[in-house]
């Protein structure tokens, strides 16, 4: 069976047309910023999200179908929040960043892999005008950690 075919077959008995997972991937979505695309102090871009906009639509047959959607979600960007007091940005860097507010201060866990986008909560909260965790204003710096018993 030919590649195309697969990728065919795979589209006409996979269940598609149930859009649970797109669904679930909207919940908590308080906004974005528009368009996506973060740039260092220079001005060249670190992150654009608008590169991902060729998944829109229906999958091209030399393309398993699963994996368009898998990409579509993970296409997906914007501040979520999980449950009350626990937000992620998704899609404006290769992992998503979590914030969980505490009682004395936010917890911020993986801060991304640039200072550009990790400074990028706070602009993306100002400008969609909506309630988020209580970010600081500059850019985020990483403090290296370690498990017990390792050395640094």
């Amino acid at each position: 069976m030919a590649i195309i075919d697969a990728h065919a077959l795979a589209l006409n008995t996979l269940p598609f047309r149930d859009d649970r997972d797109l669904v679930a991937a909207e919940r908590g979505f308080l906004g974005t910023l528009d368009p996506l695309v973060i740039t260092d102090a220079a001005g060249e871009v670190v992150r654009d999200g608008e590169s991902y906009n060729f998944l829109q639509g229906e999958p091209p047959a030399s393309v398993h179908p699963s994996l368009w959607r898998q990409s579509q979600l993970a296409a997906r960007h914007g501040l979520f929040e999980v449950v009350p007091g626990v937000y992620q940005l998704r899609g404006f860097d290769l992992s998503n960043i979590t914030f969980v507010e505490g009682e004395t201060g936010v917890i911020v866990i993986d801060p991304l892999i640039s200072s550009e986008t990790a400074a990028a909560p706070s602009r993306c909260t100002a400008s969609i005008g909506v309630s988020g965790p209580s970010l600081p204003s500059s850019t985020p710096t990483a403090t290296p950690t370690t498990s017990p018993g390792s050395s640094a």
